[in-house]
């Protein structure tokens, strides 16, 4: 003989998956969003690579600007397998550089028609302190030497910052860079995508700036200022 189940079994089982689905769907939705930086990491880890193959074939240089705005991207490129020339005009960059240039998932906003607009950026902290146009053997410590940053690309326009380069001098422009202001940061746990000198990259939760400077810029703080000129590639110096 079938037996049928009441109305207050069926009620109960209905509140069981309740229940269940309400445990399961947050861990879920945090494990698409991992699932997403550890994505983000993988391809800024991808940058990383081709600048060493970049500094292998440039007698030790870690990047070199292509005009006054020294954006490193498109020395870089080919080794990523994109077809982006060195100083090509910014909109032109865009339309014929390699796709990991702008393939992290967790940015807001698809990427704007122009090289600033990469989804990983160096960081610096003026015009003529950063890692561009220094040799890696000016590095003392490759492991914890700051490479590339995720940059972070919003749709509200005050804080749509993470250009070619990401400020850490400036205490406003990193919380902003970082994620801090609005809680919006790039990834889940508060945490950002970040490669090294070494090659090696990692998710970080967010830090203060004056801790993050010491463990990982604190070699470009050291440096001496270099002119603009002086960043550019030798066949782009004036």
């Amino acid at each position: 003989m079938n037996k049928k189940f009441t109305l207050i079994e069926l009620l109960v089982v209905v509140a069981i998956i309740g229940t269940l689905a309400s445990l399961l769907l947050p861990v879920l939705g945090q494990a698409r969003k991992t699932a997403l930086a550890t994505s983000c990491l993988n391809s800024n880890k991808q940058v990383a690579f081709a600048m060493i193959m970049f500094r292998e074939d440039n007698d030790g240089a870690i990047a070199y600007g292509y005009s006054s705005l020294r954006k490193f991207q498109s020395g870089v490129d080919t080794y990523l397998g994109g077809n982006a020339l060195p100083g090509e005009d910014a909109s032109v960059f865009y339309n014929n550089a390699s796709p990991t240039w702008y393939a992290c998932p967790s940015t807001a906003l698809d990427a704007e028609n122009r090289i600033e607009a990469t989804d990983y950026g160096m960081a610096h902290i003026n015009n003529y302190q950063s890692l561009i146009g220094r040799k890696v053997t000016q590095i003392n410590d490759s492991a914890n030497a700051m490479l590339l940053m995720d940059t972070l690309k919003t749709d509200d326009p005050s804080i749509k910052v993470g250009r070619y380069e990401i400020s850490v001098y400036s205490e406003d422009k990193y919380n902003k860079g970082s994620g801090l202001f609005y809680n919006n940061f790039k990834h889940n746990k508060q945490r950002a995508s970040y490669t090294f000198v070494d090659g090696h990259g990692e998710l970080i939760k967010w830090i203060p700036r004056y801790v993050f400077n010491d463990k990982y810029t604190k070699e470009i703080f050291a440096m001496d200022r270099i002119s603009v000129n002086e960043q550019l590639h030798p066949d782009f110096r004036l």
